[in-house]
């Protein structure tokens, strides 16, 4: 993606520290411009929690991070880089999410069917959209 000036950008429901601790350790966050999703305790505490909010991981998410709708990310993205609709590649498992951003007309879209992550064909489709 780096050959042909695209982005790739996470926008999960799930924690942004957890995702970029994550990303970070099988060594592919270097390749996501950004990470967003819920900061906090949006799912709740447990005891392990407050064990460890005492430390500084430097994967914690901040607030600028946390988002409203996935196409308000996008829509934020695209003012920044001023992209076009047409320059956005969104793809997601979730058909709802997919939906929606449909809906919003910020992006292309492209829904990774049954939960089983990307597939070779999937891959080769971002490719595709993202070299025109």
């Amino acid at each position: 993606m780096h050959r042909c000036e695209a982005e790739a950008v996470i926008i999960t429901k799930g924690y942004v520290g957890a995702v970029q601790q994550v990303m970070h350790d099988v060594g592919l966050l270097q390749y996501f411009a950004a990470v967003y999703g819920l900061t906090g305790s949006t799912y709740g505490t447990t005891g392990y929690d407050m064990e460890v909010q005492k430390f500084e991981f430097g994967v914690e998410g901040k607030p600028e991070q946390e988002y409203t709708s996935k196409s308000s990310v996008i829509r934020q993205i695209a003012q920044l880089r001023q992209l076009s609709p047409e320059e956005i590649l969104f793809v997601d498992d979730d058909p709802a999410e997919v939906r929606g951003v449909a809906k919003a007309r910020c992006a292309k879209t492209l829904h990774v069917a049954d939960h089983r992550g990307m597939t070779t064909e999937d891959l080769q489709t971002v490719c595709d959209v993202t070299q025109r």
